[in-house]
């Protein structure tokens, strides 16, 4: 009989330490989940306000600024290449784009993933960015869009420490370097 119940103390430590053991990992790769997403967030927003601060600080110049040889102003392209040289600037603008198109993805399909704030504080930006606008109006809509953007880094790095509190502390130790 003693081994009976020997067995049967076995079984149930085993099947208790197992999906412990599972409820553990699963919990550690969701969080590394957030993490990566709200990274991800972070370095897009990032490129798209540094496209934004870039084409802001060019904007007196583009319109008001250098003549080409022939006396006509430089247009916007060739300007800001003038300015920063064609590879950082194709670069930054194309990081921008990428950046832009990885938020609404992420938008479309995080939900599940980070706080429902995250993803309103996204779309807010998402909507505002896209408003259309006279060009009479650029300079200080390129200045309010970099604002917009600012705001929301800073809004959602506020959310993001809170969503991420919820890890145990010998994870989060872990990855306190990062």
């Amino acid at each position: 009989m003693s081994f009976f119940y020997s067995v049967l103390i076995i079984l149930a430590t085993s099947t208790l330490t197992t999906i412990f053991s599972f409820w553990r990992y699963r919990s550690e790769k969701w969080w590394e989940l957030k993490v990566k997403t709200y990274s991800n967030i972070m370095e897009s927003l990032h490129y798209i306000k540094k496209c934004n601060e870039m084409d802001c600080n060019n904007f007196d110049k583009m319109f008001n600024g250098p003549t080409d040889e022939n006396g006509e102003l430089l247009d916007s392209e060739r300007l800001v290449v003038k300015i920063a040289g064609p590879e950082a600037i194709q670069l930054l603008h194309q990081k921008s784009g990428e950046s832009f198109e990885e938020i609404e993805k992420i938008i479309d399909v995080s939900s599940f993933i980070i706080l429902p704030e995250a993803i309103h504080e996204l779309h807010k930006l998402k909507v505002q960015y896209s408003l259309p606008f006279d060009f009479d109006e650029i300079e200080s809509r390129m200045e309010e869009d970099t604002k917009l953007i600012s705001e929301t880094l800073i809004k959602l790095s506020s959310i993001a420490k809170m969503d991420l509190q919820t890890l145990p502390d010998k994870v989060r130790d872990k990855f306190k370097k990062y």
